[in-house]
This record gives structure tokens, C-alpha cells and sequence, in this order.
């Protein structure tokens, strides 16, 4: 069904569109088909519905469609304040434990543009002189230099060493997204990451099997 109504927006199919919108609507059917526009990709193309299809529409079905919008805009919000907030320093009272990075050759590099990665944890944008790091599989990801300091040993040869600190690390047990020290925003996914706590409101993902390679369990 949402595939239905999706690509009827990409084909230009608005009268269609409209009126599947408006029999929900009307028919007081949305509050239980409120997952057709979970997404702001739906989102995107009610709120383009709205803009092309107001002067043919009464005034009536207007604010039915503008109040579908609002409540589907507000909605997505909460839930995705609500999947940042999910971890806290609270939740590693229960179920985390102590580990440490075990010592190992990371081989970096020093971005000399402004530049985005894809890492496992999702899309991630970096700075000029922010270090670019290659992890045991060949995974990228990258942090600012004083991040980098602060947690590895540089050995003057392309390589740094993990610094033996300790830290706290907990498996996810529901699917969200942590904002690291500098901005950056990484998923997780119950039973496939590790958080791991590297200080006061400071955390971050890894997964599973990279975790067991270079972390102390």
C-alpha cells in the first residue's frame, strides 16, 4: 500500500493520490493507518500533495489533509527525539560491563578535505585534519584530532595504538541512533552492536563481531 501511494506521487498521479488520502481521511481511518506515512519520504510527498493540490480541493478536505500532515510531522519528531534519548547514562546501570580496547596497529589517515564516510554505523561527514581511521575489517570511520589523541597513541608511522582505558559497554536492545562528542550520528540495532561508554554522555557504537576483535571481553 505505501508502495502504491509513493509511486503514484513519482509518477505525477496526484488526483489519484488525493483522493486515496482523502477516503483514509474522511472515513476517520487514520489514526489506524497512521504507519502509511511513518517515513519522511512518505512525509515529503504528502506535504508535495498538499502544496500542488490545495486549490482544487475544499476547504473541508484542506484541513483534513493539512491536519494528516501536522500529526505525521509531529509524530516522526517524538520518535526520533525518542530513539536518540534511549540511551543514557542510566541505561548502563543494568547489563553493561568493563572493557578496554585491546592494543592492536590501526592504520590512519589525515583528511585533507571536508569529506562524508559510509561506515557500519551509517553515514558519517568529517573535517578537514579529522583522522581517518581503518578498523580490523577494513572499516573507516573518523574522529578530530583532539578525540584521537585522547584515545590513541600515534607511532609516527601511519599507525596508532589504542590507549588501555576503561570503559563501559552494554549490547543494544533496541534500534536507535547516539550522537558521539563531536556530532556525529551512529545506528545501532538490538542483538548487532555494542555502546560503549567512553565517558559522561560520550558513546559509541560498535558491532558485534568487530567488538569481540578489539575490545577485552
Amino acid at each position: 500500500m505505501v508502495y502504491w501511494l509513493e509511486q503514484s506521487f513519482c509518477l505525477g498521479c496526484d488526483v489519484v493520490l488525493r483522493s486515496v488520502l482523502l477516503y483514509i481521511l474522511r472515513r476517520g481511518l487514520f489514526l489506524r493507518r497512521l504507519e502509511l506515512f511513518y517515513s519522511f519520504y512518505a512525509l515529503r510527498y504528502l506535504n508535495c500533495s498538499i502544496n500542488i493540490t490545495n486549490n482544487l480541493m475544499n476547504k473541508r478536505d484542506q484541513e483534513l489533509m493539512e491536519e494528516a500532515y501536522e500529526r505525521v510531522w509531529n509524530k516522526t519528531l517524538y520518535e526520533r527525539q525518542l530513539l536518540q534519548e534511549n540511551i543514557s547514562e542510566d541505561w548502563f546501570k543494568q547489563g553493561a560491563f568493563k572493557t578496554y580496547k585491546k592494543a592492536a596497529l590501526e592504520p590512519y589517515e589525515v583528511a585533507q578535505e571536508d569529506g562524508t564516510l559510509q561506515t557500519l554505523e551509517g553515514s558519517q561527514t568529517y573535517k578537514k585534519g579529522y583522522y581517518i581511521v581503518t578498523g580490523p575489517k577494513g572499516e573507516k570511520y573518523s574522529m578530530p584530532p583532539e578525540k584521537f589523541h585522547e584515545l590513541k597513541d600515534d607511532n609516527g608511522d601511519g599507525t596508532a595504538t589504542p590507549k588501555k582505558i576503561e570503559k563501559l559497554a552494554k549490547m543494544a536492545d533496541s534500534s536507535g541512533k547516539v550522537k558521539t562528542s563531536w556530532g556525529a550520528e551512529l545506528e545501532y540495532n538490538p542483538g548487532e552492536d555494542y555502546i560503549v561508554r567512553h565517558g559522561e554522555g560520550d558513546y559509541g557504537v560498535v558491532k558485534k563481531d568487530i567488538f569481540a576483535k578489539t575490545y577485552q571481553m
